[in-house]
């Protein structure tokens, strides 16, 4: 069953790391499960076979010595960090917020304007 492959060559384990990865909430084991269910009617997968091929997979990533792993959470399976990339994805997340919230569109109540009037320093006034 591990080894199972799809008419099409498709290997099992592949088709449940990319519904993993596809997902931007963790899936459940049972979604997984049903998802692969419809399309062979013959595959019933239970808690414990998708847990197997989810160490199957982890195992692949840490032989490679991939930065990702799939981990158990909220209810789910999902892709995670390892923890000694945390350094970089801070310094990244950190860009990413203060760029998104320099292009955000700004409400009305959020317009403020730089007083002209003041050479030497900026004072910021609110017009609403």
């Amino acid at each position: 069953m591990l080894d199972y492959r799809f008419v099409d060559g498709t290997r099992l384990t592949a088709v449940i790391e990319a519904l993993i990865f596809s997902t931007p909430e963790p899936i459940p084991w049972e979604k997984v499960s049903e998802i692969i269910h419809e399309s062979e009617e013959e595959l019933e997968l239970d808690e414990n076979t998708i847990t197997t091929i989810v160490n199957q997979l982890n195992e692949r990533y840490e032989q490679n010595d991939l930065s990702f792993r799939i981990e158990e959470t909220g209810g789910g399976y999902t892709f995670t960090t390892k923890p000694r990339y945390h350094p970089w994805l801070s310094i990244f997340q950190h860009e990413n917020a203060y760029r998104n919230s320099r292009n955000q569109l700004l409400k009305p109540w959020q317009l403020w304007r730089i007083d002209s009037r003041s050479q030497n320093r900026k004072s910021i006034r609110y017009e609403g």
